[in-house]
């Protein structure tokens, strides 16, 4: 077999130049521009990874002024709640307080009004009672009103035990100035009877001197004073028990209306 050295060596060289013009036109190219896309992937996922990084940590950083937003809308919320149960408890004790004040007001203005209401009663009951039973004793029997107080009088004394007639008459006998109480001014004849009549059951000395002087206060009644020791008869405690059923049924009648 002949072999042509010139053609082998031609294809050689043809062969050389081929790989020569592959590598530098293509392969050198190619393997270039892989290394390039790789190293931008490269690239890529480091700046994926610092995009990924960085959106964790503004994830994280939202999570976290959220629950501080959220932290902060829990107390602003505890706050205003707080501040609006303050605001109606006070308003709720100043409505109460204001309440009672009203009701402690009526309170004392319909006392007042009982209070002058029973007065004018009180005041027309005094001012006629005395009168009135001085001309009832006298319809219903033949005794001088004058002298059945000073009989009544005279009963008080005697009811009195021997310790306590000693007592309450001591002063009486040692005293020169003997005051004398009714309700109306007496007449001369009226001043002498009573005077006659002191003069023998408080045991009065000679010397003694009866001033007789008027108190409204006194109802049918008498009241004698030697200073500080005191000998009274008088219908003042019935009066005192008429006004306290009046005051008891004024009181009821103000209540069921």
């Amino acid at each position: 077999m002949n072999i042509d050295f010139y053609t082998l060596i031609a294809q050689i060289i043809n062969l050389l130049i081929l790989l020569f013009l592959l590598r530098k036109f293509l392969y050198v190219p190619v393997l270039k521009a892989v290394e390039e896309r790789q190293a931008k992937n490269l690239q890529l996922q480091k700046e994926i990874a610092q995009q990924k990084e960085k959106a964790d940590k503004m994830e994280q950083q939202l999570a976290e002024k959220l629950a501080d937003i959220d932290v902060q809308k829990q107390k602003i919320l505890k706050q205003t709640r707080q501040s609006a149960e303050a605001l109606f408890k006070q308003l709720e004790d100043q409505a109460r307080e204001n309440f009672a004040a009203e009701t402690l007001k009526w309170k004392n203005v319909l006392l007042s009004e009982q209070q002058s209401f029973e007065a004018g009663i009180q005041s027309l009951v005094a001012e006629y009672f005395s009168s009135f039973a001085e001309k009832a004793f006298a319809q219903l029997a033949d005794i001088n009103f004058n002298n059945l107080i000073l009989h009544k009088l005279s009963d008080k004394i005697n009811a009195l035990s021997l310790p306590q007639k000693k007592e309450i008459l001591s002063p009486f006998k040692q005293k020169k100035f003997i005051e004398v109480i009714t309700a109306d001014t007496l007449t001369e004849k009226t001043q002498t009877e009573f005077a006659q009549f002191l003069q023998k059951t408080l045991q009065l000395s000679k010397e003694a001197e009866l001033v007789f002087s008027t108190d409204k206060e006194i109802i049918c009644g008498v009241r004698i004073k030697a200073e500080e020791t005191v000998i009274e008869w008088n219908l003042a405690e019935y009066l005192a028990e008429f006004n306290k059923k009046l005051h008891t049924e004024v009181t009821n009648l103000i209540n069921r209306g």
